[in-house]
């Protein structure tokens, strides 16, 4: 009997250790599980944390493509003002050139009636100055007869 109780207590002994590191290990696995929990909470955590974040990038790209569709629709308008504007420049190109070819003939004829106005002058200027010599002489001729009378 002695044996047997010796026995028995040497296996309530091991079972006892054996307890003791089953709780050691059931502790050990506590805190395993503790430490899993509190980074499976820092993860969820970064998760939403970065889904806050997709959403602001979301929010940011629309607003980036809201103005670059704005920014398409004002270039748009420039190339538009600027197709006109080139027009009207080169309305503008034609119309100075008819001026200039306007201003050409307008010259020319001038200058053609100033030249014919001058020569006409200068006739009428002949006429006038035989007449005046024709005075001239007549006036002289009388001027001559009264000398010799007196």
């Amino acid at each position: 009997m002695e044996e047997l109780l010796k026995q028995l207590l040497e296996g309530q002994k091991r079972m006892q250790e054996q307890m003791e590191r089953l709780q050691q290990n059931q502790e050990r696995t506590d805190e395993r599980l503790n430490s899993i929990q509190h980074n499976q909470e820092r993860v969820e955590k970064r998760l939403s944390s970065i889904e806050d974040n997709q959403g602001r990038v979301e929010k940011r790209l629309s607003s980036i493509e809201d103005n670059q569709e704005r920014a398409d629709k004002r270039f748009s308008v420039i190339e538009e003002n600027q197709e006109r504007m080139d027009n009207r420049l080169s309305l503008m190109q034609k119309d100075v050139q008819n001026i200039k070819e306007t201003v050409d003939r307008i010259e020319q004829a001038q200058e053609e009636s100033v030249i014919g106005m001058l020569s006409h002058i200068k006739k009428q200027m002949d006429v006038k100055e035989t007449k005046i010599q024709l005075l001239n002489k007549r006036l002289f001729d009388v001027e001559a007869k009264t000398e010799q009378t007196q």
